[in-house]
């Protein structure tokens, strides 16, 4: 196999590997590779070290036209164990799965709905302890939230009035 070829089957290897989110290690049980020729398959330099059985493993991997995954199963490869790799037959169970957990997280998020009460004690309260409490609490009356609006309307003027003066010194 001359350079040109082998540079196309290692192109072809690390495209498989990023497609397929495995490490070199993973990939390279995938084909029967040791970690020292991974290794020296993503380099030049060393291609030499790696002698002619390897490169046919990776070649009749690259004929095969399957991923690295699949052939490791299909050739009998102890395959590193990925939590990202999916068989499609394991999908619909997965996903049934992942609708029951997120199911038993709401209900517990609704059984322990807290709001810190900022005392810095750490103390926590249910949402509805806290409705009660304000509910306690008297609301201002229209008089007094007309005053508050009008305090905030003269608070934000100021500052556009401020932004107004810088904006005329940064820009002539």
């Amino acid at each position: 196999m001359n350079d040109i070829a082998k540079q196309a089957t290692a192109d072809k290897f690390l495209q498989a590997l990023k497609k397929e989110h495995l490490s070199k290690k993973e990939a390279g049980k995938c084909i029967d590779f040791t970690d020292v020729q991974v290794s020296y398959l993503f380099n030049k330099h060393y291609w030499g070290r790696l002698g002619d059985a390897p490169w046919n493993k990776l070649l009749s991997w690259v004929n095969s036209g399957q991923g690295l995954l699949e052939y490791g199963e299909k050739h009998g490869k102890v395959l590193p164990e990925k939590s990202g790799y999916i068989k499609p037959e394991t999908v619909d169970d997965i996903m049934d799965n992942v609708a029951k957990s997120a199911e038993r997280h709401l209900r517990r998020a609704e059984k322990k709905k807290t709001v810190d009460l900022g005392n810095g004690v750490g103390k926590t309260t249910t949402i509805e302890e806290k409705e009660q409490e304000e509910a306690k609490t008297p609301r201002p009356s229209v008089g007094q939230m007309v005053d508050m609006l009008i305090e905030e309307k003269k608070s934000l003027q100021e500052k556009i009035e401020a932004i107004d003066v810088l904006l005329k010194h940064y820009i002539p």
